[in-house]
């Protein structure tokens, strides 16, 4: 193992280089690696050559009065280079075995070329094929007949192209036609499409007969119009025969899109969630008010620094005798107001309800002038709120933590979103099944739809291992429309990971519908190492790109393609491109 090619015969290696593969620039390999190249380019004849040269020739390695044979051994395959006797030593029948020695050489491989170019790629930016849910919590206004609820939603989308978008909307009205009800308005008053109601029942509670409905609407041209930016929905909704009108879970809005925007993280994440502006608007002495609830996702390893309430509320009527505010951490008064103004600002600071609560989704209930059925507010009382044009006036929850996702951003990936939808019939309960493709989690949404929902509970069991309660609604009306799952509750190497949604109540029909979905985010590579070798650089560089592009094109389109090609190179220099082959002397005496 120590000669090297230039070390034996001259005019066997004038030979050698004149008739094989091997340049002159190999004259200073050893000869293992030399007997590899040949074996590898099926030159074994000129193998043959060299292992006489050193090992039979007189005065060389083995004396004449031995036998011997060399061969290399691949993964099932075997190929005898030169035995003095032309058997493999296996077939002789006479033989006694003086030595076997062997080395491993790797990088090369049988009958493929040694040398030649390689390529590995990768996406330095990409348009990625982004989902988003955008949800309408339960909330709502109005009590007296005749009044109207208008909830409004901005959001924003980081967007240069829409494919679709769908919003899905659940409805608890009063009595009047449905086509008096539900009018998704542009910020310029304009209905926006109209809604294929898929669910319609009748509720009475304490006498009074209500309706409750559920649909979709397209309004993925509405959205298209201006893809990027900022957006705005309207619902408006009317209330009769004393009852608030409101919606409940499941109304959204999903979003397949385009984008170039990656989520960064530095390990301390910071959010603001805006509520949804909410106006209780009625004419004369008539009773009103209105409510809202906030979700608070925290992730399980998350260590919490700040959860804050901006609260500001505008023409608040002061009752005698009420808390005219009211706020409620899951099922616990934390702050009453009487005697408010009627412009009420507030920041209120929740950061220890968070960390005494073990639960990853905590529900916040905001009731001005309300509390549940009772409303007895006489001004036409709002919850402000506008991120796109007041965003430190608004109402919202600031959320701040540190959490240890950070590690978990690695480059040569994207993050991308999947949302799967139930499917199948409206039932109570109702059961998802997800097996995740042994992606990596990084985070998991479940955004329930009911015409009618009361006391929803809600649970995962991975295949063969325990099931795991993740939410339970804490009260009244407060199950909101997204509900944070933390990955530690998947097992993502299995493929039955249950969810099982279930509601005890004594509507009529507390089904879950098959509109519900979860949403989640996954890791996939955005580079590919190394693969065959080639030619050609070309082609190396093409077979790169193509394998790139059957990895991403699911989720992405590569806009910016970076390149490396090693030109050319010996596979022997790279041994964990071929091999491991194993080189073997067998010596013996008759």
């Amino acid at each position: 193992t120590k000669l090297k090619l230039s070390d034996i015969n001259k005019t066997l290696v004038i030979d050698v280089i004149a008739n094989t593969n091997i340049t002159q620039e190999d004259v200073d390999k050893n000869l293992p690696d030399i007997i590899g190249l040949l074996w590898a380019y099926n030159q074994t004849d000129y193998a043959e050559k060299i292992i006489i040269d050193v090992l039979s020739s007189p005065g060389n390695l083995i004396p004449k009065e031995y036998d011997y044979a060399l061969s290399v051994d691949e993964t099932n395959s075997k190929t005898l280079i030169y035995s003095t006797t032309g058997n493999d030593p296996k077939d002789e029948t006479t033989l006694n075995y003086l030595t076997s020695a062997s080395r491993i050489i790797s990088g090369y491989k049988e009958n493929t070329a040694p040398f030649g170019y390689v390529a590995r790629a990768w996406a330095s930016k990409v348009s990625k094929n982004a989902s988003k849910v955008f949800e309408f919590n339960p909330e709502g206004g109005s009590y007296d007949p005749g009044g109207n609820a208008y909830i409004n939603k901005k959001f924003y989308l980081n967007s240069t192209e829409i494919y679709n978008a769908t919003m899905h909307i659940s409805v608890h009205r009063g009595t009047s036609s449905i086509n008096s009800n539900g009018l998704f308005v542009d910020a310029s008053g304009d209905i926006i499409g109209d809604v294929n109601w898929l669910y319609t029942q009748q509720k009475t509670e304490s006498g009074k007969t209500t309706n409750m409905d559920f649909g979709v609407i397209d309004v993925t041209d509405y959205l298209n119009a201006s893809p990027g930016g900022w957006h705005e929905i309207e619902i408006r909704l009317k209330s009769q025969d004393d009852f608030n009108t409101h919606i409940h879970p499941g109304t959204k809005v999903e979003v397949l899109y385009k984008t170039e925007k990656e989520r960064t993280f530095t390990g301390n994440y910071a959010e603001r969630k805006y509520f949804d502006n909410v106006l209780s608007d009625q004419s004369g002495i008539k009773k009103r008010g209105v409510w809202a609830i906030m979700p608070i996702n925290i992730p399980k390893a998350a260590n919490v620094k700040n959860v804050t309430l901006h609260l500001r509320a505008l023409n608040v009527f002061d009752a005698a005798g009420k808390d005219d505010i009211q706020i409620y951490f899951n099922n616990n008064s934390i702050y009453n107001v009487t005697n408010p103004p009627a412009t009420y600002d507030a920041f209120i600071n929740i950061t220890a309800y968070v960390n005494a609560s073990k639960n990853i989704t905590n529900v916040l209930s905001v009731y001005i002038d309300s509390f549940e059925n009772d409303f007895w507010g006489l001004t036409n009382v709002e919850l402000y709120s506008d991120p796109e044009n007041d965003e430190n006036l608004s109402s919202y929850v600031h959320i701040e933590y540190d959490w240890s996702l950070e590690n978990k951003f690695q480059y040569g990936y994207i993050e991308v979103t999947e949302i799967k939808h139930f499917d199948g019939i409206d039932e109570n309960p109702k059961n998802f099944v997800e097996d995740f493709d042994n992606h990596e989690i990084t985070s998991a949404y479940l955004h329930v739809a009911q015409i009618d929902s009361e006391n929803v509970s809600i649970t995962v069991e991975p295949y063969d291992t325990v099931k795991q309660k993740v939410f339970e609604s804490p009260r009244l009306r407060a199950l909101p429309s997204t509900i944070y799952i933390d990955p530690s509750y998947f097992n993502t190497s299995k493929e039955n990971n249950t969810i099982n949604i279930s509601d005890v109540c004594v509507s009529l029909n507390c089904s879950v519908l098959p509109q519900s979905s979860l949403e989640y985010n996954i890791f996939v590579p955005s580079q590919v190492g190394y693969g065959a070798m080639f030619d050609t650089e070309a082609e190396a560089n093409q077979d790169a790109q193509d394998r790139l592009n059957d990895t991403l094109y699911e989720y992405a389109d590569i806009l910016d393609l970076g390149i490396y090609s090693k030109k050319p190179i010996s596979t022997g220099n790279i041994p964990w491109m071929y091999g491991p082959a194993l080189i073997t002397l067998q010596v013996w005496k008759s």
